[in-house]
């Protein structure tokens, strides 16, 4: 009893310090720092030098007004994207004291209001032995200095908090508009339209993955893709589920679905893999775990999809 509660521990442990060594900061701008609307920023991303392994996916970052109020959590709302696409975070030699970092130049929106402004980038990486995906949003409060024109309607307009899913200052119509955000995100939701669950691969052939979006009123912007196949075949409870572990990585780009005359699915792109040569026979999972931002605000959305195929 006590070598299996030690080993559980130690697992535990393990698995705490692999997340937390793969946890990003931003260098700069730093917390309470001035920043003028209109002009361009240097945000720095930190990610600490560690042994354990990980796959980049995408960061992006965001910065949102708080109004002269308390600032709405970037969970919620990232506000106006800045940034949206790779990371990758190298050493720099005239920074020797620096961990691995990246610098973006971006642009601060010209009709951001004047005062406290939340400033934050949202990360998505894999990590661990069966690359887990792993998300985290680091945020710093900066102050705007300065602001052009302002939204045509005033932030607490009923109109303007539909348009952004930000219902927080809302009293009667609070439910009506979190049941159209609700909608929104469900509207936008992807799915595997092939290969279907049950359907057989072989190891050293091609095949097929088609994902399909629901085309909707209301747009969302594409951030990041990851398809994998994780063998389930000595796994006595079965697949662990998309946001567990992803197995194999066989696509890690964004989704760029299009319009196919003819169909009634909607937008879709397929994706042509090859099985893995030596890929175990019996049950696996094909799963994709895509990262987009839907309403005006935009919020963050990342959801998991799965099927399981049989390997022959």
């Amino acid at each position: 009893m006590k070598f299996s509660l030690a080993a559980a521990l130690s697992s535990l442990l393990l698995a705490s310090t692999t997340v937390l060594s793969q946890r990003i900061a931003i260098g700069f701008p730093y917390d309470g720092a001035a920043v003028t609307a209109g002009s361009n920023i240097t945000v720095e991303v930190d990610r600490p030098d560690t042994l354990t392994g990980s796959q980049e996916v995408a960061v992006v970052i965001g910065i949102n007004s708080c109004r002269n109020t308390t600032c709405i959590p970037p969970d919620e709302i990232l506000g106006s994207i800045l940034y949206d696409g790779g990371y990758n975070p190298q050493f720099a030699s005239n920074a020797p004291t620096k961990p691995p970092h990246q610098n973006f130049t971006v642009n601060i929106p010209s009709n951001l209001e004047k005062g406290l402004a939340q400033l934050a980038v949202f990360h998505v990486s894999l990590v661990g032995a069966g690359f887990a995906p792993f998300t985290e949003i680091q945020n710093v409060t900066v102050k705007v200095q300065y602001h052009g024109l302002r939204r045509l309607l005033p932030s607490t307009h009923p109109l303007a908090q539909l348009a952004s899913c930000d219902f927080t200052n809302m009293k009667v119509l609070s439910f009506l508009i979190a049941s159209v955000c609700v909608l929104s995100a469900t509207a936008q939701r992807s799915f595997i339209g092939y290969p279907p669950t049950g359907a057989s691969i072989t190891p050293g052939k091609k095949f097929i993955v088609q994902i399909i979006r629901p085309n909707s009123i209301q747009g969302s912007t594409e951030a990041g893709l990851v398809i994998g196949l994780l063998s389930c075949a000595n796994n006595p409870e079965g697949c662990p589920g998309p946001d567990v572990e992803v197995g194999t990585i066989l696509y890690n780009k964004k989704l760029n679905p299009t319009i196919h005359p003819g169909e009634e699915d909607g937008p879709y792109e397929n994706f042509t893999f090859t099985v893995p040569n030596d890929f175990p026979a019996g049950a696996a999972q094909l799963s994709t775990n895509r990262l987009h931002f839907i309403g005006a605000g935009p919020s963050p959305v990342l959801e998991s999809n799965s099927v399981v195929l049989n390997v022959v």
